[in-house]
C-alpha cells in the first residue's frame, strides 16, 4: 500500500489509521518500505505511529511528504540453535542471547542475501528501540575464533555489565587492526561502519613516531581517523570502535559460552580444534 511520510517531532515516520488495521498493538511485524526501487526491511512492534530510524531514512533518502510503498508481514522470533557448529561453520544463531543484559528481548529474523543466510537482529525497550543489525548466520570457524581471541586480549572489558554500548579493540599495530576488520567483515560488518581513534601521550612518544603510525594507518586502512592527546595514556594506540549493543552482547556471550564448552570437553573434535 502507498503511504505518506510524516514529520514526527525531529524524526520521520508513518501513521496507520486505527480503523483500518487488523494488527494488534505491539505485535511483532516485518515492515518492508520501498522508495524508487530501493527497499529496506524493518522489524517493528506495531503501533499506529511508527518512527523510522535514521539508518533507514538515510538509506532510502526519505523526506517529509514522500510517498512510499509499505508491506507488513508477521514474523516470529527465531528459536536459538542448540548446536554451535553446522557444516563446518559456526552457527551464530546459537550464540545470540535471548535478552540483553538489561532484560530486553533480542529479536532474530532470518533472510537471504547474495545466496547466503543472514540474520536481522533488533531489540526494543519502553522508550524506543535499538539499532537494527544484520549479520551472517554461518561464519568461518577460524576467523570467528581469531576475533574472540583478539577481543579477549585487547577488547573492552565491560566491567559494568549494564553498559555494553559498543565493542572497542585497542592495539598500536596496524596489522592487528587489518585482521580485526577482516573478522568483522566475516560477520557482515563492513569497515566503513567502524570508527577509529588514535590516542597518544605526547610526553612519552616522539612526534616522528606518531606521524609514522598515522601515515601507516591512512595508507593501509584509509578510514577517517580521530587523533587525540591523552597524557594519562601509557604510550599510544589505535581504537577500533563499533557502536551496537546487540553485537557487544553476542561477543561477550560467545566468549563465555565457548570458554565453558571447551573447558568441559575432553578430546576436541575437528571444528573445536580449529576454533582454539
Amino acid at each position: 500500500m502507498l503511504m505518506k511520510v510524516h514529520k514526527m517531532g525531529n524524526k520521520l515516520g508513518i501513521y496507520f489509521p486505527k480503523n483500518k488495521q487488523s494488527h494488534k498493538k505491539r505485535e511483532l511485524l516485518l515492515l518492508t518500505v520501498t522508495k524508487n526501487y530501493k527497499k529496506v526491511e524493518i522489524i517493528i512492534k506495531f503501533n499506529y505511529n511508527i518512527t523510522i530510524r535514521k539508518q533507514f531514512v538515510d538509506k532510502l533518502k526519505l523526506e517529509q511528504d514522500d510517498i512510499i510503498n509499505i508491506k507488513i508481514s508477521k514474523i516470529k522470533n527465531l528459536e536459538r540453535s542448540k548446536e554451535l557448529f553446522q557444516n563446518d561453520k559456526i552457527d551464530l544463531l546459537s550464540l545470540i542471547p535471548k535478552k540483553t543484559s538489561q532484560g530486553y528481548e533480542i529479536i532474530a529474523s532470518q533472510f537471504f542475501k547474495n545466496n547466503e543466510v543472514w540474520l536481522k537482529l533488533w531489540y526494543s525497550h519502553n522508550k524506543g528501540s535499538g539499532h537494527q543489525l544484520e549479520l551472517r548466520r554461518f561464519i568461518d570457524i577460524k576467523k570467528f575464533g581469531s576475533l574472540l581471541g583478539q577481543y579477549q586480549a585487547e577488547g573492552t572489558k565491560h566491567k559494568n555489565t549494564t553498559k555494553k554500548f559498543y565493542i572497542k579493540f585497542t592495539n598500536k599495530l596496524i596489522k592487528e587492526h587489518i585482521d580485526y576488520l577482516i573478522y568483522l567483515k566475516e560477520l557482515g560488518i563492513p569497515k566503513e561502519k567502524t570508527k577509529f581513534r588514535f590516542a597518544y601521550n605526547p610526553n612519552k612518544v616522539k612526534k616522528e613516531t606518531i606521524n609514522h603510525y598515522i601515515n601507516n594507518f591512512r595508507k593501509n586502512i584509509n578510514l577517517r581517523l580521530k587523533v587525540s592527546e591523552e597524557k594519562q595514556n601509557k604510550g599510544m594506540g589505535f581504537d577500533c570502535i563499533f557502536h551496537n549493543i546487540i553485537l557487544t552482547e553476542i561477543i561477550l556471550n560467545s566468549m563465555d559460552k565457548i570458554r565453558k564448552l571447551l573447558a568441559n570437553t575432553r578430546g576436541y573434535n575437528k571444528n573445536q580444534k580449529i576454533l582454539v
